[in-house]
């Protein structure tokens, strides 16, 4: 029975890497694969003996989980991505001197996908350094695909950075290579990202046109995950232009898609959404319910960046009840939660939201009548919000710089990570050098003492066990030295490992057996 499900695991396992050798790299992230079949693969995998082959198909499987647990569980999305890095580096320090893009191109993936990880945990200086890195590996491969969704994830790092300027640049990079290729995933995904940063910068008419755009091709591709992220962002835009109506109506279409393909950190950011539509409406208790419900999904995925809008999100409408209402205990809970918004996102996080974080917090302690803290805090609402919309050319050469920086530190931590690799296999090969010549030193002394032996009057048994000891000796360093070349040619089958070590003793034996009778006539005739 238990061959049985370890057989159709295997076919399984081929089956899904047969499929996955014929797709694109956003193909194959996109690929309706289940959690559980990943996983049955990969176990299928890890009890398959070491090779290039198995690895490389490892890696592939690794780097499927991370993406497929990106919108579940970031911890693990996270421990995935590290131990397919971790595997498609050693693939390709084990093939150096031989063809390694294949491996490159594994080391690559690995990259982009724990850019994203770092991305949605809020870590955007760690999100950058992944998508860099990644981005510098496909260009060398050529891989136009992969390089347009570096540049997409570049581009909405900065927009969260509010480098609006650098991240628009990113954007029609990224566009243009996809429009090149034909890709229409990447295509709208890319009119996504252009959408959100007009909308961030209030143009609404191009943010819907781009929108549309991309929701017309998520349409034609029946892609529901991504139509999804369409409709959502349609219903945040028409919520902004007070259309609260289209705005429900978009938001509620988002949210059933993605409850029907589970997409926990889509759920949360809808129900965020809904949650700010009845807050516009002034239906205070949905809004808080709608909050809360996203506040612990965001919770239970690890998502930092979710986290932090559901909090500030929860203050801002608590600051709306108390301005509405006159209760002051609700300024409390504004502060508190705003605060906690402010430690969870962290100085480094999306300057847009650390902005809005300072405005509501100086309403709220004005509201307090604590005119010290509302000013601290309007004063560092108006700094960001300066540096946010009055771009100047002293940013622009801080970018450059930041980017010259980045891209020397890499390549840095490539040539000594580079530079240790080669060390330790100059290591193990000096050690293994070394126990080989103790070894063969030990087999001439000792057929040496053998040879001498024929000059003494000896036992005849003790003269047989010397010499069949050291051709024991001999026969088992052999072994040793031709291991690695019988492995090779045999693919570690039994059969075939069993006949070159016949052959070689087949070879030994007649030896053995004229040195025994060699010194037992020594012996004798010395008797």
């Amino acid at each position: 029975m238990k061959n049985k499900k370890f057989c159709h695991t295997l076919k399984r396992a081929i089956f899904i890497l047969f499929i996955l050798s014929f797709l694109t790299p956003s193909q194959s992230e996109g690929a309706a694969l289940d959690i559980d079949s990943l996983e049955s693969v990969l176990d299928a995998l890890s009890s398959k003996k070491r090779s290039i082959g198995n690895d490389t198909a490892t890696v592939e499987v690794l780097n499927l989980l991370c993406w497929t647990y990106r919108l579940s569980d970031l911890g693990k999305a996270r421990e995935y991505g590290k131990r397919g890095l971790k595997l498609a580096r050693k693939i390709t320090i084990a093939s150096s001197g031989e063809s390694s893009t294949g491996w490159k191109y594994g080391i690559a993936k690995s990259l982009g996908n724990l850019g994203l990880v770092n991305e949605f945990e809020g870590n955007t200086s760690k999100a950058i350094e992944y998508y860099t890195q990644s981005l510098e590996l496909h260009q060398e491969l050529g891989n136009d695909v992969s390089i347009a969704y570096n540049l997409n994830n570049l581009g909405a790092v900065n927009y969260y950075q509010g480098n609006y300027n650098q991240a628009i640049d990113y954007y029609y990079q990224a566009l243009n290579i996809q429009e090149e290729s034909g890709n229409q995933k990447g295509i709208a995904n890319c009119y996504n990202n252009l959408g959100l940063l007009f909308q961030r910068q209030g143009e609404t008419d191009k943010a819907i046109e781009y929108f549309i755009k991309s929701m017309k091709i998520d349409k034609a591709s029946g892609n529901k995950e991504d139509l999804s992220h369409s409709l959502n962002k349609l219903a945040n835009v028409y919520k902004k232009r007070g259309d609260y109506e289209k705005a429900i109506e978009y938001n509620l279409e988002s949210l059933q898609i993605k409850q029907e393909v589970g997409n926990k950190s889509g759920i949360a950011a809808s129900l965020n959404n809904l949650g700010l539509i009845y807050s516009e409406q002034d239906q205070y208790d949905k809004a808080l319910e709608a909050y809360n419900q996203s506040l612990a999904l965001e919770n239970e995925l690890g998502n930092v960046m979710g986290t932090a809008i559901s909090l500030v999100n929860i203050g801002e409408l608590h600051l709306e009840i108390a301005q509405a209402t006159g209760e002051k205990k609700h300024i409390e809970i504004a502060i508190d939660n705003l605060k906690q918004g402010l430690g969870v996102i962290g100085e480094k996080g999306d300057k847009y939201l650390i902005h809005l974080i300072y405005e509501y917090l100086s309403e709220a302690y004005e509201a307090q009548n604590n005119y010290k803290e509302a000013f601290q805090y309007y004063k560092l609402f108006s700094a960001l919000k300066d540096t946010l919309f009055n771009e100047d050319k002293s940013k622009d050469i801080g970018k450059l710089e930041a980017k010259y920086e980045m891209e020397q530190k890499i390549k840095e931590e490539n040539r000594i990570e580079a530079e240790d690799a080669r060390l330790a296999a100059e290591e193990e090969s000096r050690r293994n050098n070394l126990q080989y010549s103790g070894i063969l030193i030990f087999l001439v002394l000792l057929t040496a003492g053998i040879v001498m032996t024929g000059r003494v009057s000896i036992p005849v048994r003790l003269a047989e066990g010397l010499i069949f000891f050291t051709f024991l000796l001999f026969f088992e360093f052999t072994l040793v030295l031709l291991d690695p070349y019988i492995e090779s040619y045999s693919s570690g089958a039994p059969a075939i490992k069993l006949s070159f070590n016949a052959i070689l003793a087949g070879l030994i034996f007649p030896l053995h057996a004229f040195f025994e009778n060699q010194l037992k006539s020594q012996i004798i005739s010395r008797s």
